[in-house]
């Protein structure tokens, strides 16, 4: 049954909090198509500092590809 959910919603589905390589913190917006990998807004930066406007990162560049998922608080 997970194995049918994570191929629908992929490992990090929309609403998912992650930290990317760069050390910025984001949310998922876009699931990860068929061989290609999710969106992210990333909202913090490396030091954790909210940026003033959320920036669009597309995670198959190798500094924004998804290195976990941050447990909530």
């Amino acid at each position: 049954m997970s194995a049918l959910f994570i191929k629908e919603l992929g490992v990090y589905p929309p609403g998912a909090l992650v930290e990317l390589h760069n050390k910025e913190r984001g949310i998922v917006i876009e699931r990860a198509k068929q061989n290609s990998p999710p969106v992210v807004s990333a909202m913090y930066g490396p030091d954790r500092k909210p940026y003033s406007m959320p920036i669009k990162r597309r995670c198959d560049q190798a500094e924004y590809q998804i290195r976990e998922a941050v447990p909530p608080r």
